[in-house]
């Protein structure tokens, strides 16, 4: 009798085995399974080595565990690894206003990542979770904001706005400046000034005009 395209030999009340797997086929199954929860024990007590020793270890204490007893997983999951690190919103905010108070000098990481009280590594993470980029792109980004502020609102020497935003010289301020906005500093300066005085001078006619 066939059942569907697999044949049936064993008559009417033989049991149907026709599903069945063979050992190969199950030891296959085990293995990978097995596989796939080494490889998320390992994985999860990476990612807290750095803030929670205790965990690691329980976590690579269970991966050793099944790898000597080479058993496929039997309903065992990997635990869940503790939440990843995050920065709470005013933690966030203060870091953000430390750097931007700060932008006129050095900012190490392990300076920012002491205002959080978390090692180097798990603050980069946290950090990035909030901001969507590294410490260090976040703090060039600001500095050049606040050149391009500084070009606008007044006469200074590009020399002198380098050194007061943080950056090392005019060429490091050149280099990542024309990085970010594809101009160097003088010729944004010039594309810029210009928008912005016009409407100043307007204004400063009309006030003229106003007194007379």
């Amino acid at each position: 009798m066939d059942r569907g395209d697999r044949r049936w030999d064993g008559g009417d009340d033989a049991p149907w085995t026709g599903d069945a797997m063979s050992a190969p086929e199950a030891r296959a199954t085990g293995s990978a399974a097995l596989s796939a929860t080494l490889f998320k024990l390992i994985a999860d007590a990476t990612e807290v080595l750095d803030e929670d020793h205790r965990a690691a270890r329980s976590l690579l204490e269970r991966a050793a565990t099944l790898l000597q007893s080479g058993a496929p997983e039997q309903g065992l999951k990997a635990q869940a690894a503790p939440r990843r690190a995050a920065l709470a919103p005013w933690l966030a905010k203060r870091i953000a206003g430390h750097i931007e108070a700060n932008l006129d000098r050095p900012l190490p990481l392990d300076e920012l990542a002491g205002i959080a009280k978390l090692s180097n590594s798990h603050f980069s993470r946290a950090f990035k979770g909030v901001f969507g980029e590294t410490p260090h792109a976040f703090i060039v980004c600001r500095r050049i904001g606040r050149a391009r502020q500084e070009m606008l609102d007044g006469q200074e020497p590009l020399s002198r706005i380098a050194v007061a935003c943080g950056f090392a010289d005019q060429a490091h301020l050149a280099r990542l400046f024309r990085r970010a906005t594809g101009l160097a500093p003088s010729e944004w300066r010039r594309a810029n000034r210009s928008a912005v005085d016009r409407p100043r001078q307007q204004h400063a006619l009309g006030q003229q005009h106003a007194l007379v």
